[in-house]
């Protein structure tokens, strides 16, 4: 249970000027004054992920260097023997699983240095004693020194030591520069929202903040006449566009089925983790104590820490190596291009990207220069005047987006996702069809599961891309590294024809 303060917690001030003046075009105006590289701001999550990520793989490598360095040192050679190869991998397989099952890798182990020194010795110590039992169990004690796996032994834990001291340098700068702080943004109606606010304020140990308290709906909170109004979760949703919000935290004394319906709707397209969390009050009056219980999720944000780490290794190795393979493909369509119709080879377009953040999106151009410099270009229909020769099989065959792969490189696509339509696409639909700003919680992709099931080209009827946005949201809810692998194979059959695409 805790006690209901009187102090209101520490916020994110100069998000909370942005929204607390009023609602529409003011808060508007303001949400557009903050910096746009607020946005592109990795997740806490992601963040904490690549950096545990860098720590395991140096712990792999000052492993295998440390046994290296010991065979030179004592053995004087430089190419280990078929054995002491063996019981270098065996070492390197035991020490990544005792290190994770010792629970090194994790932000919180880090940050009580003694005790984490102290499980990474108690790991490495049980992998060395596992190296000389295999050594036993294999027979192999007569053609493996002893001499080499002490000093093995010695080595791989100064190793660790120092990737350690470094990591302690690279945490304190990440933790000072807020990269590792989870920010949270409540959402709740009058006193109980204040009370979530308070609550993790203080239990948050400095590995969080409060950014803000919100209205569960637009209507205006209770307050004396002049007092600015709490902002509402339109003001949250444009603010989450600009500002790095990890979690939204909604606080509901009792269940409210409407306003949280409406809310969770609107806060859906936001690739934003989404707790629930109720309580009780006990008592009367201003002793009264209030009962957290435990937050129930209700929304997650797709490809979040390891997920997204992989699909963004899946999206490097793959790219490059289709970069370097379709080189001189690429060259040649830049030639083509070029010699049928004057103008840059490039087309490039704004297009709403990850947490409807604008990106430049690239392709080769297939319309006429003067088509192709209009702000708003309408689709290609059948028969488009404005589409070239070349451009017209470049369209059919998708061999215009080849150089989105630049963008993937960049990290402002994916290999798989849904497709980025232009902004006054996006800007349409987004007011006609439910769910449609959905897409925006992940990448936009070259590919996707829409385009592989026939939904690609034109789109003149708001069905067709209500269609398409329930293909695009089945890929989200679904990802899996080998879902964009059959994704891919799949478009290597079928995006190469299109009865669609003009």
């Amino acid at each position: 249970m805790f006690a209901l303060l009187q102090r209101r917690p520490r916020r994110d001030m100069r998000l909370l000027e942005a929204v607390a003046g009023g609602s529409g075009p003011g808060v508007a105006n303001a949400a557009r004054q903050m910096p746009d590289g607020a946005a592109d701001a990795r997740f806490a999550a992601d963040a904490r992920t690549l950096f545990l990520a860098a720590l395991r793989a140096l712990d792999m490598g000052v492993v295998c260097a440390g046994a290296l360095l010991a065979y030179w040192i004592y053995l004087g050679g430089h190419n280990p023997q078929r054995s002491e190869k063996l019981q270098l991998v065996i070492g390197c397989l035991i020490a990544a699983n005792l290190l994770h099952f010792a629970q090194v890798y994790s932000i919180e182990s880090l940050r009580k240095r003694l005790s984490h020194v102290q499980r990474l010795a108690s790991a490495w110590a049980l992998t060395m004693l596992a190296v000389v039992a295999s050594v036993y169990f294999t027979h192999s004690a007569g053609e493996i020194s002893r001499g080499w796996i002490l000093l093995w032994a010695m080595f791989g834990f100064c190793g660790l030591i120092v990737v350690r001291i470094a990591g302690w340098k690279w945490l304190g700068a990440a933790l000072s520069q807020e990269r590792f702080l989870l920010k949270v943004a409540v959402v709740g109606e009058d006193r109980a929202a204040d009370f979530l606010a308070q609550h993790l304020e203080r239990s948050s140990s400095g590995d969080s903040r409060v950014v803000g308290v919100f209205n569960l709906s637009e209507v205006p909170s209770s307050a004396p006449e002049g007092a600015r109004r709490r902002p509402g979760i339109s003001d949250l949703l444009r603010l989450a566009r600009r500002e790095r919000i990890d979690e939204i935290a909604i606080s509901m004394p009792c269940p409210e089925s409407d306003k949280l319906g409406a809310a969770l709707a609107r806060l859906s397209t936001m690739p934003i983790n989404v707790k629930l969390c109720t309580h009780i009050a006990i008592g009367e009056g201003p002793e009264r104590m209030g009962l957290l219980l435990p937050p129930v999720a209700v929304l997650e944000r797709p490809l979040a820490g390891w997920p997204m780490l992989v699909k963004r290794c899946m999206d490097i190795t793959i790219s490059g190596l289709l970069l370097i393979f379709f080189a001189p493909l690429l060259v040649m369509i830049a030639a083509l291009v070029k010699l049928d119709s004057p103008g840059p080879v490039l087309f490039r377009q704004q297009r709403f990207g990850f947490n409807q953040n604008r990106f430049m999106v690239y392709k080769f151009r297939t319309m006429s220069a003067a088509a192709s410099r209009e702000d708003d270009v309408a689709q290609a229909r059948r028969n488009d005047p404005r589409v070239t020769r070349i451009g017209r099989f470049l369209r059919r065959s998708s061999l215009d987006e080849l150089p989105q792969l630049l963008n993937v490189l960049a990290g402002t696509m994916s290999l798989v996702g849904p497709r980025p339509h232009a902004v006054a696409h996006d800007e349409h639909y987004a007011k006609l069809i439910d769910g449609y700003l959905g897409r925006h919680r992940v990448k936009p992709g070259i590919t996707g599961w829409a385009q592989v099931n026939g939904f690609r080209g034109e789109t003149d009827t708001t069905e067709k891309m209500a269609r398409r946005v329930e293909h695009d949201l089945y890929y989200i809810d679904h990802w899996s590294p080998f879902f964009d692998l059959y994704i891919l194979a799949r478009t290597a059959f079928v995006g190469f024809r299109g009865d669609n695409a003009y």
